[in-house]
C-alpha cells in the first residue's frame, strides 16, 4: 500500500497531480476552498481535509500548488506548529530564492524538512514535466517517487534557493518569447499576410522559430482561443517581476525583461489579465491601432 500524499491548493496544477497519483495507486488528500474544488475531489477520489491541520495527520507528505509566495508564507506560519521532524513539505509554486529561504526557515521550527520544487513544462504536459528539486539530497529522494507519476524526472539543482532561481529565469524566456510572438502576428496582420499561413508555415519548418512556444502561442491567436489559459496574463506579470528582481539583485539592468513586462502590466490593465498570455496580441493590436490613429 502506498502512502497517502496531501495537497494544498488543488488548482490548474494541483488537480492535476492529484489525479496522476491516484493513477499510480497514491490515496490522495486535500484542503479546498471552493466549491469547484470541492467537487474535483469528489468525482476524483480525493479525501477532502476540512483543515489544513486535519491534513497533517493524514499525511507526512505535503505538496503545495500555490499562486503567490505571500500565500505560501502566510499557509507556512499558519502550519508549521501542526508540522512535525517526519514531515516533509515540498512548494511547487514559483518564488524568489528568498521566499523559499524564508519558508525554509518558517518549517525549521518545527524540525519538518522543506524542500523546493519547480515544475518545468506546460499543463497540458502533465506527466513530462521536469521537476528542478532544491534542497537536501535525502529529502528529494524520498519525494521524487511521488512525483513521477506526473514528472518525466526529478533534477536537484542545489540547496533552497537554487531551483526558484532557475524556474524564475525559465519563466522569464518565455515571457520573452511569448512577447515577440504575439507582436510579430500582429506585424504579419498589419502587413496584410493571413496569420493561419504564417503559422502553418513556420510551424511546419525546420526554421529555429518553430519552438514549443510559437507554437502554443500562435495557434491559440489563429483560433481566437484565449480561454482556458495554460498561464495567464497575471502570471506572466508575475513571472516577468521575478526575473527583473533577480537581474536587479545581479547588477542588472534587464532590457528585454523590462520590455516584457511592460507589455504584461499594460495587457492585465487592459482587461486580460485572466486570459492567457496569448491575448498579449489583442493588446499589441489595441497598441498599434492606436498609434496608427
Amino acid at each position: 500500500m502506498k502512502e497517502k500524499i496531501g495537497i494544498i491548493g488543488v488548482g490548474i496544477m494541483g488537480k492535476l497531480m492529484a489525479t496522476h497519483l491516484i493513477e499510480a495507486g497514491y490515496d490522495v488528500a486535500a484542503t479546498v476552498y471552493t466549491d469547484a474544488e470541492r467537487e474535483f475531489c469528489k468525482n476524483n477520489n480525493v479525501e477532502i481535509a476540512e483543515t489544513r491541520t486535519d491534513l497533517l495527520k493524514l499525511s507526512k507528505r505535503i505538496l503545495c500548488s500555490l499562486p503567490s509566495p505571500v500565500i505560501s508564507k502566510s499557509i507556512a506560519k499558519e502550519i508549521v506548529d501542526a508540522t512535525t521532524p517526519e514531515h516533509i513539505i515540498m512548494d511547487t509554486s514559483t518564488m524568489l530564492p528568498e521566499d523559499q529561504t524564508e519558508i525554509e526557515e518558517i518549517y525549521k521550527k518545527s524540525g519538518a524538512t522543506y524542500v523546493e520544487g519547480g515544475i518545468l513544462g506546460r499543463a497540458t504536459n502533465c506527466g513530462k514535466w521536469v521537476m528542478i528539486a532544491g534542497g537536501g539530497e535525502d529529502a528529494i529522494k524520498i519525494m521524487e517517487p511521488i512525483c513521477l507519476p506526473f514528472c518525466e524526472k526529478v533534477v536537484r539543482a542545489g540547496g533552497i534557493g537554487a531551483a526558484s532561481t532557475i524556474k524564475v529565469l525559465n519563466n522569464t524566456m518565455f515571457c520573452i518569447f511569448n512577447t515577440a510572438v504575439c507582436e510579430v502576428f500582429v506585424m504579419a496582420e498589419k502587413a496584410n499576410v493571413e496569420l493561419k499561413a504564417l503559422y502553418d508555415i513556420i510551424a511546419n519548418s525546420q526554421a529555429g522559430t518553430n519552438c514549443g512556444v510559437f507554437r502554443e502561442i500562435g495557434n491559440r491567436i489563429v483560433e481566437g482561443r484565449y480561454d482556458e489559459p495554460n498561464a495567464t496574463v497575471q502570471i506572466g506579470v508575475k513571472d516577468n517581476g521575478c526575473g527583473k528582481h533577480i537581474a536587479r539583485t545581479v547588477g542588472m539592468s534587464p532590457t528585454l525583461t523590462t520590455d516584457s513586462l511592460m507589455a504584461f502590466e499594460n495587457a492585465a490593465s487592459f482587461g486580460l489579465a485572466n486570459e492567457d498570455t496569448a491575448a498579449l496580441y489583442k493588446y499589441f493590436q489595441h497598441v498599434y491601432q492606436k498609434n496608427q490613429n
